[in-house]
């Protein structure tokens, strides 16, 4: 059932169906190039490198063909390109081979440096979010996601008294938490879609990465581990041996950290205490909280 989907998809692509109006001319190269690339597809081994290598020629190629057309023609052939997508069920291939089910094992970090060498996938910093994209994924079948809220500041680790995890010269505050349904679909939309990262472009003038959030689920007995910087509008990605960066999309880190910030519960505490003002706490009031958290009498 696997690839019956794309199967159809591919039929469709072949058929003569009606064309809208005034189609940019090289549509038919986008259709052709694609087509070529699905075949590999059904023809090659599952999981072979050049299953893999077919996936992701397949996201380049319309990926491509969206952005060259976005950022230099008209609004008028922009809406014909949709419109061309559309009749060519090309927009419903692109969203199949986003979905979790093609992605029986991952790519290993071996295999996607052999498919750069290859000339299949192009060289970071280009593309990142394409060859993450099988990883992050996963997010959508996790039987349990969770949350580890890190500390306000990075000084902050001596300041309270919490017991905590590090990793990657991380600090995150534990116990974790396990997401509820809810705050699940919002979680995974954020990571597991195109909607809102895009492809790093350098480091920031900001201090360098420090995380806020990070979020955990299991895969195939490891886990993929997501930690979120709101200051450098950053993420990082970890599985294995595999590690991506990413920046936050335009017009993007106000949702992001709203949606976050509902799994705040240590860093309330830690702005309460930080910042009395904004709870009309005295100073005295402050030093009570901080020495509680620390254990003090």
């Amino acid at each position: 059932m696997r690839k019956v989907l794309l199967f159809a998809i591919f039929f469709s692509l072949c058929s003569c169906s009606p064309e809208p109006e005034e189609i940019p001319p090289t549509a038919d190269l986008l259709l052709n190039r694609v087509s070529q690339h699905l075949r590999k597809f059904t023809e090659a081994e599952p999981n072979s490198l050049e299953y893999f290598e077919a996936i992701f020629q397949i996201r380049f190629a319309i990926d491509d063909y969206r952005n060259r057309y976005h950022d230099n023609e008209s609004e008028k052939v922009s809406d014909l390109l949709h419109a061309e997508l559309s009749a060519s069920n090309l927009n419903a291939l692109y969203d199949a081979f986003e979905r979790i089910y093609l992605w029986e094992r991952l790519p290993t970090a071996a295999e996607l440096e052999l498919m750069v060498e290859r000339g299949a996938i192009a060289t970071p910093p280009e593309y990142q979010m394409v060859r993450s994209q099988p990883l992050r994924s996963t997010i959508h079948s996790a039987d349990r996601i969770f949350v580890y809220e890190g500390y306000l500041r990075a000084w902050d680790v001596r300041d309270f008294d919490y017991e905590s995890l590090s990793y990657e010269g991380q600090a995150f505050i534990l116990p974790k938490h396990q997401i509820k349904a809810d705050g699940i679909i919002q979680v995974s939309d954020l990571l597991g879609t195109e909607h809102f990262l895009k492809d790093f472009r350098g480091d920031k003038a900001c201090g360098g990465f420090s995380a806020d959030y990070m979020v955990e689920w299991d895969f195939e007995g490891s886990p993929v581990r997501v930690m979120i910087c709101n200051g450098c509008h950053e993420i990082i990605i970890t599985y294995r041996d595999l590690w991506f960066k990413h920046d936050f999309a335009e017009g993007k880190a106000t949702e992001i950290k709203q949606r976050m910030a509902q799994f705040d519960r240590r860093r309330t505490e830690m702005r309460e205490a930080i910042d009395p003002e904004k709870k009309g706490l005295s100073e005295e009031e402050k030093a009570e909280i901080r020495a509680a958290m620390k254990g003090e009498k």
